[in-house]
């Protein structure tokens, strides 16, 4: 059929080339009407089922384009049809949510080989936050038994959660977790620790950004292989994909996995606090808001490749020269308990507060300030600049 056309096509523009300049013009080559026999139109009906549809001499009279063309507005009615009614399965499906229940029958389930058929129960279709907070009344703020037999290899990710990884994801409530339980790093290297026992904080971040990627990808795989109904790793995920891992403020400085790092452990301890407290877990939304209160507490010489300008220690109750306003009447100083009104939290990259909104659990406030003594044989001597202690004070 096709070799017809194309053969008749060039016989009619070959006339019309022929033909005087002004009394004649080559035809439409979708007006052609090219006449079969019955047996060429039984022929071409077998090979497209679409034409079965029509009497053969609508398609004598028509031409083989003009049905193509009617087809094919017809088939995009059928899909735009087919769109509509599947919008409408979904609809109605979600409002008999509420009237249709399941009866889950008694069984036995030992996570390993007694499987019980629950498991494979449809996904919850309510919000992710109340999903979390039913988790919350039906489990109580006790852990989770830990285990470290889920299939990591199975999505190429084995060997990337540390024990310690295993033993903190099964407790929401848990302040101990860190993203670097769950980097290759964190789960093969061991630890440096000072004289005094405790790990030093630079093996608490990651340097490079492609293992703080990877280290993302395994805290949310291991999240739900432990527990499948918390998604507040997939909120961190989402942020981060969203502003495409903060370049906007980090993509000139040289130490942009150490930030997020520091700024993903502060969200994931933001987020035991709040399952202790029987709160919503924070959204992408909330860490939009609060990432530009985490990135002002960074020093203004990031970007110039880690500078540090020169500091003078000035004494505890000096105003501090620039940034967030201290607290009217600071907490008197303790020089025996080297108390002060400082939050240390946030001289760790670990506060989520605003400025102005940081209270300890007594209710006292907090200033977000520098707690660094240069002089520990004189503790009321503190820097109280308008900088983290863990970006100036190493």
């Amino acid at each position: 059929m096709e070799e017809q056309l194309r053969l008749a096509k060039e016989a009619l523009n070959d006339e019309a080339n022929r033909t005087r300049a002004g009394f004649s013009s080559p035809p439409d080559p979708g007006s052609l009407q090219i006449v079969t026999s019955p047996a060429d139109l039984e022929a071409m009906k077998r090979k497209f089922s679409f034409l079965a549809d029509y009497y053969n001499e609508f398609i004598q009279s028509n031409g083989l384009a003009t049905i193509v063309k009617l087809e094919n507005t017809a088939h995009r009615l059928k899909e735009a049809e087919k769109g509509r009614a599947t919008e409408d399965k979904l609809a109605n499906n979600r409002d008999q949510l509420a009237a249709t229940t399941i009866k889950v029958m008694e069984g036995v389930d030992n996570r390993w080989d007694l499987i019980h058929p629950a498991r494979f129960l449809p996904g919850a279709g309510c919000s992710a936050a109340q999903m979390w907070l039913f988790a919350r009344e039906q489990l109580g703020n006790s852990p989770q038994t830990p285990i470290s037999s889920y299939d990591m290899a199975a999505i190429g990710l084995r060997g990337c959660v540390s024990s310690k990884g295993w033993i903190n994801i099964a407790s929401p409530g848990s302040s101990s977790i860190r993203l670097v339980q769950f980097s290759m790093t964190g789960s093969t290297a061991s630890k440096s620790s000072t004289s005094s026992g405790q790990v030093s904080e630079d093996n608490d971040s990651i340097e490079v950004l492609a293992e703080y990627k990877l280290a993302l990808r395994a805290l949310r795989a291991a999240m739900c292989y432990a527990l499948p109904w918390n998604r507040s790793a997939d909120a961190i995920i989402g942020f981060m994909e969203q502003t495409s891992y903060c370049q906007s403020e980090l993509s000139n400085t040289d130490r942009q996995a150490r930030t997020l790092t520091r700024w993903t452990d502060y969200v994931l301890e933001e987020n035991a606090n709040r399952w202790r407290s029987k709160q919503p877990f924070v959204s992408t939304g909330e860490m939009k808001e609060a990432w530009a209160s985490f990135f002002s507490t960074m020093p203004s010489s990031a970007s110039s490749g880690g500078r540090r300008p020169h500091l003078q220690p000035r004494a505890y109750n000096a105003p501090p020269a620039a940034g967030p306003k201290p607290w009217p009447g600071p907490m008197p100083l303790d020089k025996t308990l080297f108390y002060d009104d400082i939050c240390i939290k946030w001289n760790q990259g670990r506060c989520l507060m605003n400025p102005g909104n940081c209270f300890t659990r007594a209710g006292r406030p907090l200033r977000h300030c520098c707690n660094f003594r240069p002089n520990p044989s004189n503790p009321s001597i503190i820097c109280q600049r308008d900088h983290a202690c863990c970006y100036f004070h190493k």
